[in-house]
C-alpha cells in the first residue's frame, strides 16, 4: 500500500476504531492524539504524505509529541472535514495515487468521481492492524538473528 498521499477523515475513523471509540466519550482530545499516534507508527509505510482532517478548530495543526510523519488539518468555521478533503482532492495533480479513508458514502463517491481511491474505516483499521503485526514479527525475527552484547563485550581482552 504505497500511496503518494493518504487523506483520513479523522472523526469518521475515531468513531470506528475500537481503541479510540472507547476514549472519545471521555476525552475527545485524547482520542485524537491516540488516533494520530496509532497512524504515525505506520505512516511511512502507508504513504509518502499522510494527512488527518478533523472537523472544527478544536486543536492546533501540530501532532502531539512532535510527531512529524502526519499532517493534521482542522476545517475552518462553517466547513467540514469533507469540504477540506474535497478541496485537496480537486487540487491533486495525480489523484490516482491518493487514498481517502472515510465511512461517509457520499464523500467516497465524490472523491471516486475525481479519480481518487477510497477505503472504508473498517478496512483501513484492519490494514493498520495487519501492518502492526507485520512490523512486530519483523522486529522479533531481527532480534533473534542478532544476539545482544555479552558481559565480555564490556571488558578489555587480555593480550
Amino acid at each position: 500500500m504505497a500511496y503518494q498521499r493518504l487523506l483520513i477523515d479523522g472523526y469518521s475513523l475515531i468513531h470506528r476504531d475500537p481503541e479510540t471509540k472507547k476514549i472519545v466519550a471521555r476525552n475527545l482530545r485524547r482520542a485524537r492524539e491516540t488516533l494520530i499516534e496509532k497512524i504515525s507508527r505506520t505512516a511511512t509505510a502507508l504513504a509518502e504524505h499522510v494527512t488527518i482532517v478533523f472537523d472544527g478548530q478544536q486543536g492546533s495543526g501540530s501532532p502531539p509529541g512532535g510527531i512529524q510523519a502526519v499532517e493534521i488539518l482542522y476545517s475552518a468555521a462553517g466547513q467540514t472535514a469533507d469540504t477540506v478533503i474535497e478541496r485537496l482532492v480537486q487540487e491533486a495533480g495525480t489523484p490516482a495515487t491518493w487514498l481517502v479513508v472515510t465511512n461517509d458514502r457520499r464523500e467516497r463517491e465524490t472523491v471516486l468521481a475525481a479519480g481518487v481511491q477510497t477505503m472504508s474505516c473498517a478496512v483501513f483499521i484492519e490494514e493498520l492492524e495487519r501492518m502492526r503485526r507485520q512490523q512486530h514479527q519483523s522486529m522479533t525475527r531481527q532480534a533473534k538473528r542478532q544476539p545482544g552484547p555479552t558481559l565480555g563485550d564490556f571488558f578489555p581482552k587480555n593480550p
